[in-house]
């Protein structure tokens, strides 16, 4: 007996001997975990659980190999019942145990908490990387779907062809001197372009309301009246190829919208939108469109946009016409260096030439400001709204007389007069001069300069007809002479008076020439700078006699007083 309880008391010896190294390896685990904790919070996550599982499984490993030495050396011990109990051990040594194994638990739930947190850490990580994937895959279909897209509405073979950026001189946008870097004109087809500002110029509100329906109708019955409008200017093209019509519009996305819907908070029957989607699905659907591109520039200039792209483009010769809705011609004029006044002459004639103002309010005043400054004109009825448009902006723009020098004298040529036209007022135009006497008049802007250089010259502002292709069989005007400077010379009366020339079988002048409504507001301009010859001479105008009482188109005020000075 006292052999076994000798035996007894050296196996709980050895046995609490390995719990005590146990827990020494678990305290300096236990330091080990914490500064790996401290390092996985700034270093690898993936890392740290590696270590973590490592040193888990190194732990389970010593507690298994513990608890298998436990349970063969309790398997050798008798029944406790018949062995005497064992002595107590010393009362520092059972402090120390219990000290150790309440660290080492508290290392081992501390460990196995931090294990739960990174579990769900990971969990997260792994749910927001697959939230990822799907954004991006989803990118990657939209991107492919838009090439798509790009691809099927430009082809390689479009003849609208974009010259590279060598062709575009630096800040301004112009197109270079050296045109050989664009592509050949005779490789490309005829086309025309639009420039619509829809903010200026929105579609009609039936339009509009019908969302993605009515942006496709908009488009297809702008290009529609485009195409009417290339017809009847029989713009010379090649036999079976047809005139492309390309779309440039840009808008106020914001501002546009919000004035949408303030009809609809006014008055909920005058409607045009109930939604920002509506308008949205117009939008895309006008957007969508053969040859079409809308843009959103919010509130800078449509000119900014417009001009760099007039002088890019405009001198090319397959271009034939450049529609403006929305925006002033002038307004775009005066974004382009040269063609302001004092710039490059020649290009300004090539490219204003193949403006074409568009009267999309139908409002005769506003046509008849834009012919009499002379811009080609043309209307759409019925395609834009004219309830929400506001046109202060083209105030700035109206036309007003350009200045003459002040104490102007006239010389007459009676050699010039035709016995045939005595009895229509004697007109006889000449050559005029500037008077030598000395005047101090006010300086000119230099628009009026510009203007007084040639007045009312077609070629300043406005290309002839002739050279466009129409009105075949008429005589064109010389764009480098005056109205009244042409030659042959052109009968003002067969163009200004209601009785037309009663002299035609004799008349020496022209009265074939082409002439449209603005030119001959500027030829009536320039007859009504010379003195009434008639007048002068006997003191008597007979005009209204012979004119049904209209007004007589000379001047009578300068010959009045030129004949009272003479004796």
């Amino acid at each position: 007996m006292p052999a076994l309880a000798a035996n007894d008391i050296a196996s709980t010896i050895a046995q609490d001997a390995r719990l005590w190294q146990v827990s020494r390896t678990l305290r300096l685990e236990g330091d080990e975990v914490h500064s790996i904790s401290q390092t996985a919070r700034n270093g690898d996550i993936q890392s740290l659980i590696a270590r973590q599982d490592e040193f888990v499984a190194d732990l389970l490993s010593r507690l298994l190999v513990a608890s298998s030495e436990s349970a063969a050396a309790s398997a050798s011990v008798p029944n406790p019942s018949h062995v005497a109990p064992s002595p107590p051990l010393s009362s520092d040594y059972n402090a120390d145990d219990r000290d150790d194994l309440r660290v080492a638990r508290h290392a081992w739930d501390a460990l196995k908490a931090y294990s739960d947190s990174l579990e769900e850490r990971v969990k997260v990580i792994d749910e927001e990387r697959k939230q990822a994937l799907k954004i991006v895959a989803e990118q990657e279909d939209t991107i492919a779907q838009l090439r798509l897209n790009v691809k099927e509405r430009a082809p390689a073979h479009s003849p609208i062809l974009v010259p590279p950026v060598s062709c575009i001189d630096n800040g301004n946008g112009e197109r270079a001197r050296d045109i050989a870097a664009l592509i050949s004109d005779s490789t490309r087809l005829s086309f025309v372009i639009v420039f619509l500002d829809l903010t200026s110029a929105p579609f009609s509100d039936a339009l509009i309301s019908q969302g993605k329906t009515g942006g496709l109708q908009a488009a297809s019955q702008l290009r529609f009246r485009t195409a009417i409008g290339v017809d009847q200017s029989t713009i010379s093209n090649e036999e079976g190829k047809e005139t492309q019509i390309i779309i440039f519009a840009y808008y106020d996305k914001t501002s546009l919208a919000s004035m949408l819907l303030k009809f609809l908070s006014v008055d909920p029957q005058c409607r045009v939108i109930t939604s920002g989607a509506t308008f949205d699905e117009f939008c895309m659907a006008f957007n969508s469109a053969e040859l079409t591109s809308l843009v959103d520039i919010g509130r800078a200039p449509v000119e900014s946009k417009t001009g760099p792209m007039l002088m890019l483009l405009g001198s090319l010769k397959p271009l034939k016409r450049i529609y403006m809705i929305g925006v002033h011609p002038d307004a775009v004029v005066s974004t382009c260096p040269s063609l302001c006044p004092g710039g490059d002459r020649p290009r300004n004639e090539v490219i204003t030439s193949k403006l074409v103002a568009v009267n999309f309010l139908e409002d005769e005043e506003h046509i008849s400001a834009l012919e009499f400054v002379g811009w080609r004109t043309i209307t759409f009825q019925r395609l834009f709204s004219h309830r929400i448009v506001d046109t202060s902006c083209w105030k700035q723009w109206a036309s007003t007389p350009y200045e003459e020098e002040e104490q102007d004298l006239y010389d007459y040529d009676n050699s010039h007069q035709d016995d045939a036209d005595s009895s229509q007022g004697e007109w006889s135009p000449v050559f005029s001069r500037i008077s030598s006497k000395a005047h101090s008049p006010k300086a000119p802007s230099a628009a009026a300069k510009w203007r007084r250089i040639n007045p009312a010259v077609p070629g300043t502002r406005f290309r002839d007809e002739k050279k466009a292709g129409l009105n075949p069989g008429m005589r064109p005007l010389d764009t480098n002479r005056g109205f009244l400077q042409q030659n042959p010379q052109i009968c003002v009366f067969h163009y200004l008076s209601g009785n037309g020339c009663t002299a035609r079988g004799t008349c020496g002048r022209a009265h074939d020439y082409d002439l449209n409504s603005r030119q001959i507001k500027h030829l009536r301009e320039d007859v009504a700078r010379h003195p009434c010859k008639e007048l002068r001479n006997t003191g008597r105008c007979t005009w209204a006699e012979t004119n049904s009482g209209t007004k007589c188109m000379y001047s009578h005020v300068r010959a009045s007083s030129r004949n009272h000075r003479v004796p």
